[in-house]
């Protein structure tokens, strides 16, 4: 396998997470728990000010979980791009995937710590295909 097929492999995790993250953050205050019900209500009724505006919990959560929804796109599309343009600077674009392969890899384990094994999974698949990607480009000619 080579860089370009990791790069897409990973671009293709980070959208299948980004479907799945989006479908849960639509729909995170819907559940027939009594007790997680509660605690919506709680999250979403009150609100307290806060840096000049007043927002309640569940508007946060809402807006941190559409923030994560632009990141996981915007990091499929980076990848997709630096698959198409690998030849034109290895030596950027290495440097890109790593650093790009380590903020997945930290993502990842804040996952695992705060949220659930299937998205820190995925995540850590992606960072796992782009460190692949990082080690199988070709080494520059001089």
């Amino acid at each position: 396998m080579n860089a370009k097929l990791f790069l897409r492999i990973s671009a293709g995790l980070l959208i299948f997470h980004l479907i799945g993250h989006s479908f849960g953050n639509a729909t995170w205050d819907q559940t027939e728990d009594p007790i997680k019900q509660n605690v919506i209500h709680q999250m979403i009724e009150h609100k307290f000010p806060f840096m000049g505006t007043n927002r309640s919990m569940g508007e946060y959560f809402y807006g941190y979980g559409l923030i994560t929804s632009v990141a996981l796109s915007i990091l499929a599309i980076y990848f997709l791009i630096l698959s198409a343009s690998l030849t034109e600077n290895q030596k950027l674009a290495k440097k890109l995937i790593w650093a790009t392969t380590i903020a997945l890899l930290v993502t990842s384990t804040i996952e695992f710590l705060y949220f659930f094994p299937f998205a820190a999974g995925t995540t850590l698949l992606a960072s796992v295909f782009a460190g692949l990607a990082a080690l199988n480009l070709p080494k520059e000619s001089k």
